[in-house]
């Protein structure tokens, strides 16, 4: 304990922000934020450093309580708390887990006066009308938004659209990355893509695609792919059929270094003369079962920095 109390208290400042200051990394592994509990609990000392550390206190989640939408009151009431410790200017990164409509408006009546602070949202729900429960300001200067299906288990068959959310996107230029499921290609076409340098969707293909989400053709794709010149991160799971004609020509993403994708035609439409990695997961669509992974083969050359290739189990249908 006497070691602990020698250490300046500019190092531990600077300890205690490095860890969540990464939005990604804290979206990626919600856990983290409950360090911010361990380090209070070591010292008087540290827990007065850990208090007054506002970044420490920046990435806030607040999530649906197990024993019914009606015991909100302790989580509203920690989350104005967290609010108020992460101060008046560092940027701000909320996560909303299965919160219902009238929690969502109240915690975001309670954030409007911090709306220019905010840079990541994350939303886990199964609600239909996110833009109606969630509307995304003018002056909200997002960098990063995630919306999730809640319902792991049931994704394929209880899809959600989000839709009007994304379109709400268009007055958003500062937005860098996206992740989204179960959305229409074609409601991205009016955002600022150009600009975008992370980018993560989701949709079932057509044999287990539900009714209300609408259909998916590579000319959707294509038209999107072609505005996001800035992407470093795609992973995408398109989800077309496998008898659908390729779009003449090539997609040219000079600055794409990562590609993961269900989807082994993808790579045979890009242009990546950066792409460092390629990761084909489990159970990939749209792969010729008498030529397994063909796409896969005819995109590795296509850059010279190649160092990774990762092609999970795959079903034997798709060899």
């Amino acid at each position: 304990m006497a070691l602990v109390h020698r250490l300046p208290a500019e190092l531990l400042v600077q300890t205690f922000s490095s860890l969540i200051a990464d939005f990604s990394m804290w979206a990626q592994y919600p856990d983290l934020a409950r360090h911010r509990s361990i380090l209070c609990a070591v010292c008087s000392r540290w827990r007065t450093i850990a208090l007054s550390t506002h970044m420490l206190w920046a990435s806030i989640s607040i999530e649906r309580p197990s024993n019914g939408a009606d015991s909100y009151s302790q989580p509203l009431s920690l989350f104005k708390l967290q609010l108020e410790r992460s101060g008046d200017t560092v940027p701000l990164a909320i996560r909303f887990v299965k919160c219902l409509q009238p929690i969502l408006m109240r915690i975001w009546a309670i954030l409007g006066p911090h709306f220019h602070r905010i840079r990541s949202v994350i939303i886990i729900t199964k609600e239909n009308n996110i833009a109606r429960l969630l509307p995304i300001p003018k002056a909200l200067q997002l960098t990063g938004l995630a919306c999730v299906d809640g319902d792991r288990a049931g994704t394929r068959q209880t899809l959600v659209t989000k839709d009007n959310l994304v379109r709400s996107l268009e007055d958003v230029p500062s937005l860098r990355s996206l992740n989204m499921e179960n959305v229409a290609w074609t409601a991205l076409r009016n955002i600022p893509l150009n600009q975008l340098t992370a980018l993560k969707m989701i949709l079932p293909n057509s044999s287990t695609r539900h009714p209300s989400t609408p259909e998916i053709s590579w000319t959707d794709v294509s038209e999107v792919l072609l505005q996001c010149t800035s992407l470093v991160s795609l992973h995408v799971d398109v989800g077309v059929s496998t008898g659908e004609t390729l779009p003449s020509g090539t997609i040219h993403l000079p600055q794409l270094q990562r590609l993961t994708t269900h989807n082994s035609t993808i790579p045979s439409i890009l242009r990546t003369p950066n792409l460092e990695s390629i990761h084909l997961l489990e159970g990939g669509v749209n792969c010729d079962p008498q030529q397994p992974l063909p796409h896969l083969i005819v995109a590795a050359p296509l850059s010279q920095k190649m160092r990774s290739f990762n092609c999970e189990t795959v079903s034997s249908e798709t060899g």
